[in-house]
């Protein structure tokens, strides 16, 4: 099975979130603290399956506090969808966002213009020229495609899915030491601790012990 790892970016309350669970009907924000202040505080983990092509998404935290827990799962991205809402523009964490992809060596952005339903196309194109225009600072980021959405559009979620199952992985080192980046571990009554995560570099074949 082919698989791609797309993690999300973006300032709060720009609706990572919301587009992820109009992707997949995943609903990321879980715990009760989450639901009560209407904002995603940790990593949430879920897929989109196609065929042989599967697309495991890690939806980061926007808080400018919890930017610990966006570096913890940027690591792993083989693609970021950089979220902006057309409505706010480019603020601080989108900008922070965007350096922290770069430090990690995340060089594939997806840009997606949210929000869309709340704006004319002269905010559209602005914002995201604006977006551009700051992240072809970082020489090493490439934006593959902008798409501007809302989920409210069913149309504008179907494209980018769609869009979403041609990414490629970004290749991997298969020799040498193995590197396994750990997202996750907990436990599960009648099997023990499990861990997840994403294999950097190196192999890992069933039943190996690590």
């Amino acid at each position: 099975m082919n698989s791609v790892i797309i993690g999300t970016a973006g300032h709060i309350d720009h609706g990572k979130t919301a587009l992820i669970k109009a992707l997949n009907g995943f609903e990321g924000d879980r715990m009760p603290s989450e639901k009560q202040r209407g904002i995603t505080i940790d990593l949430s983990f879920s897929h989109l399956r196609s065929g042989s092509t599967n697309v495991a998404f890690i939806d980061v935290p926007g808080h400018e506090n919890l930017v610990k827990t966006m570096i913890s799962g940027a690591y792993a991205f083989d693609a970021a969808m950089l979220v902006v809402a057309a409505d706010d523009g480019l603020m601080p964490q989108s900008k922070e966002h965007i350096q922290i992809l770069s430090l990690l060596g995340v060089k594939s952005v997806i840009l997606c213009i949210s929000k869309c339903d709340l704006v004319g196309d002269a905010r559209k194109a602005e914002v995201a020229a604006q977006c551009r225009e700051y992240i072809c600072k970082f020489k090493d980021l490439q934006i593959l495609n902008t798409f501007f959405i809302s989920i409210k559009d069913p149309a504008s979620i179907a494209e980018l899915k769609n869009y979403l199952f041609n990414i490629k992985p970004a290749q991997r080192q298969g020799g040498g030491v193995v590197h396994y980046y750990i997202d996750r571990v907990f436990s599960l009554k009648g099997l023990g601790t499990i861990v997840t995560g994403s294999l950097i570099n190196g192999a890992i074949s069933k039943g190996e012990k690590l």
